[in-house]
């Protein structure tokens, strides 16, 4: 099962510690860009939403796979 979570204070360094695969550079902005693009967002008056999610214990996936969804 898969949680959302608001990133905040506590667990944005989590977030900052993982780093897309090479495979992966062509499809998604790192976690730190994102951030930094939802903070600019958000300060001037727009709208983003940065949830992270992981996976729930009962699957077979890492428990604190986070990423970014911006909505």
């Amino acid at each position: 099962m898969i949680h959302l979570e608001k990133i905040n204070g506590e667990n944005v360094w989590d977030i900052l510690k993982l780093k897309v695969s090479d495979s992966q550079k062509s499809f998604v902005a790192g976690n730190d860009i994102s951030i930094i693009e939802a903070y600019a967002t958000i300060t001037s008056n727009g709208y983003a939403f940065p949830f992270g999610y992981h996976m729930s214990q009962r699957t077979r996936l890492p428990n604190r796979c986070m990423s970014l969804l911006d909505l």
